[in-house]
């Protein structure tokens, strides 16, 4: 399911919104939120770092394995990602970001977040997937960060074993 408080005219740690988000992953669905900035919205930040590490908080256990903040944590706030979401139970896509931010940037949010806690995305139109793509083999990964990144954490996400991707690609 994916959630955009600031379309939704909400933040992300508000406590109805809080609601929806536990019942969703306590229903098995994968939450995917836009965090940070977003240009059509520049005078509110709907999901600071700050917010969303309350709303992780308040979704407790419920949440675990399944809510995916989108744009590195939040677009635009790198420091605070690092220093408040980085090692938490929550994934970060690298929509919009990868093409974007520069690449010490993102390499940043990997070390410090993790490699197994980090979603290959673009956010097309604003961006190229191929030239995403070639940012991501650019970032000095070790091969099994490239994977995990590249798919293998998606397929842990939505529960999808090795066997039935090979199986789905034939």
């Amino acid at each position: 399911m994916k959630l955009h408080p600031a379309y939704q005219q909400t933040f992300v740690d508000d406590e109805k919104y809080v609601r929806l988000i536990r019942g969703a992953v306590e229903r098995g669905l994968v939450v995917l939120l836009h965090s940070g900035f977003d240009a059509g919205f520049p005078d509110v930040v709907h999901c600071t770092p700050e917010r969303a590490a309350r709303m992780l908080d308040l979704v407790g256990d419920a949440g675990r394995a399944k809510i995916v903040l989108a744009h590195s944590g939040a677009n635009r706030f790198p420091d605070e990602v690092i220093r408040r979401l980085a090692g938490r139970d929550v994934y970060f896509d690298l929509g919009y970001t990868l093409g974007n931010d520069d690449l010490e940037t993102t390499a940043r949010i990997i070390k410090a977040h993790g490699a197994e806690r980090i979603l290959f995305a673009t956010d097309s139109p604003w961006n190229d997937q191929s030239e995403d793509a070639r940012r991501l083999d650019a970032l000095g990964l070790s091969s099994d960060e490239r994977e995990d990144i590249a798919w293998r954490n998606a397929a842990r996400l939505l529960g999808l074993s090795e066997s039935e991707l090979t199986a789905s690609a034939l």
